[in-house]
């Protein structure tokens, strides 16, 4: 077809700046497209709900430990040690109260603070009544005394905190068994089997 001065108009390509700017203007149009834009918004809502509801329930995990408690230290005493005949040791550990020689008394928080080890094998470990001289006992087995030794040569002592209704524990203290050791009497325990007529062990850690 001829234009006015009876040429015939020649269609150039578009080149890449023209694809750019075509591109540009498709969009636009279809942004205001009130379904387009209706959709686009929808989509929106959705992945900012989906965020909260991550944040909402992270915040629901969150542990909070009383102060007393998370600033208090940990302690352990050997109670009995092993024997030829009697191939178990026992330790009693408990948290003492922040700059003093007391038990810390848990109260209503006593079945929250839950006393475990990284050494699953050989080991059974019993949490105490609220009025008992430790918060907990923990007996090391083996199938002779170096063993045993070896144990709690490497065991370490965990303190956990769970708040009500939640999936997850906070590990407060974590500390290696002979780092926090001491001997039964300085705690006073009295009906220790150790203090009872149980000799002293020099090659058993805490025996002294």
């Amino acid at each position: 077809m001829n234009n006015y001065f009876g040429i015939k108009p020649r269609l150039k390509p578009m080149g890449p700046y023209g694809l750019v700017l075509f591109s540009f203007l498709a969009f636009q149009v279809g942004a205001c497209n009130p379904k387009n834009a209706g959709f686009l918004a929808g989509k929106n809502v959705l992945t900012t709900s989906k965020d909260d509801k991550v944040k909402n329930d992270t915040d629901s995990e969150k542990v909070d430990i009383p102060a007393n408690i998370s600033g208090s230290y940990l302690i352990c005493a050997l109670r009995k040690s092993a024997s030829d005949t009697d191939l178990s040791s026992e330790y009693g550990c408990r948290l003492n109260e922040s700059g003093t020689e007391q038990k810390l008394d848990l109260g209503s928080n006593q079945n929250r603070v839950k006393w475990s080890s990284d050494i699953q094998g050989n080991i059974r470990i019993e949490q105490m009544p609220a009025g008992s001289l430790y918060h907990a006992t923990y007996t090391l087995t083996g199938a002779n005394r170096a063993s045993i030794q070896d144990l709690a040569g490497r065991m370490e002592v965990l303190v956990q905190w769970f708040n009500p209704g939640s999936t997850q524990a906070l590990p407060f203290k974590n500390q290696p068994l002979l780092d926090v050791l001491r001997p039964a009497s300085s705690v006073g325990d009295s009906s220790a089997p150790i203090l009872q007529g149980q000799g002293l062990d020099p090659t058993d850690p805490g025996t002294l």
